[in-house]
C-alpha cells in the first residue's frame, strides 16, 4: 500500500516545514495528488498517485478570477472577485494581497486597484479540505466609466510569501 511512501513524505514536509499541523499535511499532499481514477478519492486509488520530488518543488499559488467572467461584456461599476490561495505557505490561506492591473501587465498596464483580501469563501475551504482557506476571496469595485469598447485583459496579480508575486489572467 501506498501508506508508508505518504508517512515518509508526511515526515520529510515536517521536517522542512516545522510548524506544519496535521491538516496542514493532509491538504499539501492532497493537493499535490493526481486522480488515476474517478475525480476525487476513490476505493481503487485512493486520492491518486503522490510523487514526493515535485511535491518539494516550490509551487505557485492558485487563484480564479470568478466575476467577470470571460468574455463577459461589463459597463459602470463592476465587482471583481474571485479566490487565492497558497497551500505550500502552511498557516493561513498563504497569500496576503491581490492587486489588479487592465490590458498589460504591472508596469505596463492600468492599475485598476488593490482588492480586498480575505472574504468569506467557504467553497475553496470545502474544495480544498481545509478550514484554512475559507477567508480566501477578494473582491474590488472598478468603475469602467470612460473604457473603451472592446475586448479586455484582466492581470490579477496575486502575492504570497513563499514565492512573492504570481500573475493570473
Amino acid at each position: 500500500g501506498s501508506s508508508p511512501h505518504i508517512a515518509g513524505a508526511a515526515a520529510l514536509v515536517k521536517q522542512l516545514k516545522p510548524g506544519a499541523s496535521p491538516s496542514d499535511l493532509e491538504t499539501f499532499i492532497r493537493i499535490r495528488t493526481v486522480d488515476l481514477l474517478n475525480l476525487g478519492p476513490d476505493n481503487q486509488s485512493g486520492w491518486g498517485r503522490f510523487s514526493l520530488g515535485s511535491a518539494l518543488v516550490a509551487t505557485a499559488p492558485l487563484a480564479s478570477i470568478d466575476s467577470p467572467a470571460s468574455g463577459q461584456a461589463v459597463s459602470g461599476s463592476v465587482r471583481l472577485s474571485g479566490w487565492a490561495i497558497h497551500p505550500e505557505v502552511l498557516s493561513g490561506t498563504g497569500v496576503d494581497a491581490v492587486h489588479v492591473y487592465l490590458d498589460a501587465p504591472a508596469g505596463q498596464g492600468q492599475g485598476i486597484g488593490v482588492a480586498r483580501y480575505g472574504l468569506d469563501r467557504p467553497d475553496v475551504a470545502a474544495a480544498f479540505g481545509n478550514q484554512r482557506f475559507r477567508f480566501s476571496g477578494y473582491a474590488l469595485d472598478w468603475n469602467t466609466v470612460g473604457l473603451s469598447p472592446g475586448s479586455h485583459t484582466l492581470y490579477v496579480y496575486v502575492h504570497s510569501s513563499a514565492t512573492d508575486w504570481s500573475v493570473f489572467t
